[in-house]
This record gives C-alpha cells, sequence and structure tokens, in this order.
C-alpha cells in the first residue's frame, strides 16, 4: 500500500465525515428539555372543589433544533391520590396580576424559556393539606405522546381558601436569603 498516495484521500474524507457530523451536531441535531425544579409556588383552593397551583418553572432545550411544547399538565399525589391539573395560564413573574393564555410554546435551540405556569382543576371535591406534595409534569412535545417532565416536591405552608395566594418558598431557599 502506497501511503504516499491513500493519504490525501483518507485525510479528506476524515475532513468531510467531521463537517457532515459538526453541521449535525451544531444544526440539526433534537434534544431533551430540561425542567427547573421551582423554589417558590403559590397555591389557593378556590372553594371545596378547586385548586389553582403557580409555579416559576425554566424549560431549557439542550439540542440544536427548536422543540414545541404543545401542552402540559401537572399531576399532585397527595396521601396516595394522584390530583391532575390542567395548564391554565401564564405570568411574567409570580407578583404579576396580569395573566396571558395557556397556549403552545416553542423552547429554541440552546436556550431557555421562562415563566410562572398556572395549573387549575374545577369541579372535583378536593380534600388537601398543607405539607410536602408530590408532583409531577408531563408535557406533549413536538406533536408525540405525553411524558415526565420533571418531578419535584412543593413544600405548602400556606393553603388560601381564596384566588389571592400567598408565596411559598423552599426551606433551602428561604435560608438563603433571609437576612441575619
Amino acid at each position: 500500500m502506497d501511503w504516499a498516495l491513500w493519504s490525501p484521500i483518507i485525510i479528506s474524507i476524515i475532513a468531510l465525515l467531521f463537517s457532515f457530523l459538526s453541521f449535525w451536531w451544531i444544526y440539526w441535531r433534537e434534544g431533551q428539555i430540561i425542567v427547573s425544579k421551582p423554589f417558590a409556588n403559590r397555591i389557593a383552593k378556590i372553594k371545596d372543589n378547586g385548586l389553582l397551583v403557580e409555579v416559576p418553572l425554566s424549560f431549557y432545550n439542550t439540542g440544536a433544533t427548536p422543540i414545541t411544547v404543545e401542552n402540559i399538565y401537572l399531576v399532585i399525589i397527595f396521601q396516595n391520590i394522584r390530583i391532575p391539573l390542567f395548564f391554565n395560564a401564564t405570568r411574567d413573574s409570580i407578583e404579576d396580576s396580569k395573566q396571558k393564555t395557556a397556549t403552545q410554546f416553542v423552547v429554541d435551540g440552546k436556550k431557555y424559556l421562562m415563566n410562572v405556569f398556572s395549573f387549575q382543576v374545577r369541579d372535583k371535591p378536593i380534600n388537601i393539606s398543607v405539607g410536602k406534595w408530590e408532583c409531577e409534569l408531563f408535557g406533549k412535545l413536538n406533536s408525540k405522546k405525553y411524558k415526565s417532565l420533571s418531578k419535584f416536591i412543593l413544600d405548602v405552608k400556606h393553603l388560601d381558601n381564596s384566588a389571592i395566594a400567598r408565596l411559598n418558598f423552599d426551606d433551602e431557599y428561604r435560608k438563603l436569603v433571609e437576612r441575619p
């Protein structure tokens, strides 16, 4: 085998493969959605047959191509009872009074989207109290089936019986931001 003849061909093929793989990695690679765990929440019990939960969440796309989040819903597991809550609205911040309609949203490649997401259940008897609630967030991404996006614990210290709810903060976060 004559290396002087074959080495330019082999180097050219390797360079071409590297170019194709780099282009795929930068522009075509489909990633996953990573959802942050909320450090605060706002919860209100609406009469005896409804529940409103608001949590700030960040959605990060690890890939290069955009991912469309078509719908999300939250399941609260409290004393072995599963309570599904539908996606109701969004806010820019947890103190913001202006709600935006719940709709699909797109997370561009290598970017994130932050919002306060509001979930609600109505016309269903709710027997729930303060404490640590297990939660699981499900989402329908790019017209595929619903899948679990995140599991987290909500530390609920205040459960108000009005739509004007008080903030609940995670204990670890509260300790970090408290002033001595």
